[in-house]
């Protein structure tokens, strides 16, 4: 037993303790927009504290990075935690939205334990596309300075060194085994996916879905705004992103018959590629290795959840 599980060792069960549903990741699958949309309900509470990451156990010394930039929120005492529900007004249901909770190893469990009632949403995004997502966040944000391959490169060291998990690019794109997990503790009817391309084409209808989930009313909520979207610098990035993935095609038949010289001639032309060079520092090959590392953990995700994750792959 850590010293987590020794805050309430013996202690009695709290009953209809909060919270009752939580959003447990994953990070950069529009976790923030549904927040923000699911606070609008009256009768849900969700505290101004987005990612408490109570269930992680975490204690900002073992952080090797990120110490004094990444942790203001992090609460890691029982108190300081059922605080920040104590605002709810009387009828409505608390939630968090922590998501780390999905790569974090003992969260699940620890969740459970607290509350084994609690309704879990879990949202995911190609995997791909996530770590990338997340790479431009640690960029926008100045957490770090290396192209995303580099970044990629020194993910394992990092995690042996205790950087923060924003650092995570694969392993927080690994699903399946956290997913299985958080099935097998609370059934699959307390278990809520939503996948990040529903979610950004069918926002309204996927909100009202998730009140019928936690069982409140229909009510009208604005969906129109979408929140930690990235910095102008992430959104331009990103547009790069379609821009070379529109012309890949393209830009490929004419590597084979003019060579590789010219498809960079190229790409350095290509509106889309000004202002910034690190989208064009990761290479076909580069990017098909990181596919590669989640094919296999696709094909058990899709298979546990009896959806098509063709798209992914």
């Amino acid at each position: 037993m850590d010293n987590f599980e020794k805050q309430w060792a013996g202690e009695e069960t709290i009953v209809n303790i909060p919270p009752h549903f939580l959003i447990v990741g994953a990070p950069k699958a529009g976790t923030t927009s549904l927040y923000r949309y699911l606070q609008q309900h009256p009768q849900i509470f969700m505290p101004e504290n987005k990612e408490p990451r109570f269930f992680c156990g975490y204690s900002t010394d073992v952080f090797e990075f990120g110490k004094k930039y990444f942790h203001a929120g992090i609460v890691s005492t029982k108190a300081d935690y059922l605080a920040l529900f104590q605002d709810a007004p009387a009828g409505a249901i608390s939630g968090e939205a922590s998501t780390d909770y999905l790569s974090c190893p003992q969260a699940a469990n620890r969740i459970h334990a607290w509350n084994p009632s609690a309704k879990i949403i879990i949202m995911l995004r190609n995997p791909v596309d996530r770590a990338y997502s997340e790479y431009q966040h640690s960029i926008a944000a100045k957490f770090q300075n290396n192209n995303f391959w580099e970044s990629l490169c020194l993910e394992t060291d990092r995690i042996e060194q205790h950087y923060d998990p924003i650092f995570w690019h694969v392993r927080r794109g690994l699903y399946f085994e956290a997913v299985k997990e958080y099935i097998e503790l609370f059934g699959k009817d307390r278990i809520r996916i939503v996948f990040f391309e529903e979610f950004a084409n069918s926002t309204a209808s996927v909100v009202a879905s998730l009140f019928e989930f936690l069982g409140v009313p229909a009510y009208p909520v604005s969906v129109t705004e979408r929140h930690n979207a990235g910095s102008e610098r992430t959104r331009h990035n990103m547009y790069q992103i379609f821009c070379l993935g529109f012309a890949r095609s393209i830009i490929q038949f004419i590597e084979k018959c003019l060579g590789q010289q010219a498809r960079l001639n190229i790409i350095n032309r290509l509106p889309c590629n000004k202002k910034t060079s690190v989208r064009d520092r990761l290479s076909n090959k580069q990017y098909d290795w990181l596919r590669g590392n989640f094919r296999e953990d696709i094909l058990k995700l899709q298979e546990l959840l009896g959806v098509n994750l063709d798209h992914w792959l």
